[in-house]
């Protein structure tokens, strides 16, 4: 008779294998979903004067580890209210439909022919910079700032950008014109960073990959010294008395 264990040396089957993950993908499933549905409950609370007065929809909503989102739609524009971690605010996107469709998000402006996403700090850095400055200087905990900051942007959205919800988006020229000539003075570049000791042709490699996508974004190479490795701890070794 044997005295193995059952099951002690069995592989377990796909069908076992495939249950916990499947469980976890549920499980982030439900996290993200309920994530981006209390973001739009949230964004609502301050911005439901978008359908009620100007008739957009809340069309979808995003979460990400970086950022969450809720999107308004009418036929000609979407506004985007997102909250990102990574840089720790709240923003309000404008965006254009092109034949009623949201077009691409640009990566590089200076190889993009017509803009069609500005942030609202644009329009507010060209209306009312006063009001921009008070957003801007909002203070409290990130759970504070994000409320009083939701309750901001939604007042400036509405003060002060009455035509651009009622499809007039004549302003869109001026502030791509000023956002086009900061760039003249201050040229868009790809910036890569690589390990000190790269060797030069594996660097003009990486110039040449880099730069490929646009054509015409100049690449900056900079380079760093990587942190020392320390050596692990081997069998034998013994610790030297502290002085």
């Amino acid at each position: 008779m044997s005295d193995a264990i059952p099951g002690e040396n069995e592989c377990p089957s796909p069908k076992a294998a495939v249950e916990p993950r499947a469980a976890r993908n549920r499980e982030q499933a439900a996290y993200k979903k309920a994530q981006e549905e209390g973001w739009k409950a949230r964004a609502d609370t301050y911005f439901a004067f978008l359908h009620e007065r100007y008739g957009f929809e809340i069309t979808q909503a995003g979460w990400s580890v970086w950022v969450t989102s809720a999107r308004y739609e009418t036929d000609v524009t979407a506004i985007d209210v997102e909250r990102s971690v990574e840089f720790d605010r709240v923003k309000v996107l404008l965006i254009r439909k092109v034949d009623g469709a949201i077009p691409e998000y640009p990566i590089f402006v200076s190889t993009t022919p017509t803009l069609h996403y500005f942030l609202l700090d644009a329009v507010l850095d060209e209306r009312a910079p006063e009001f921009l400055a008070e957003i801007q200087a909002a203070k409290g905990s990130f759970e504070e700032q994000i409320e009083r900051r939701l309750k901001l942007w939604s007042r400036a959205l509405e003060t002060y950008a009455d035509d651009i919800l009622r499809g007039d988006l004549t302003l869109f020229t001026t502030l791509e014109a000023k956002l086009r000539a900061r760039l003249r003075e201050h040229p868009e570049v790809i910036t890569v960073h690589v390990p000190a000791d790269t060797p030069a042709e594996q660097i003009a490699h990486i110039e040449q990959r880099a730069g490929e996508p646009t054509g015409t974004v100049p690449v900056i190479v900079r380079k760093y010294q990587p942190p020392t490795a320390r050596r692990k701890k081997q069998p034998g070794d013994t610790e030297q008395p502290r002085s």
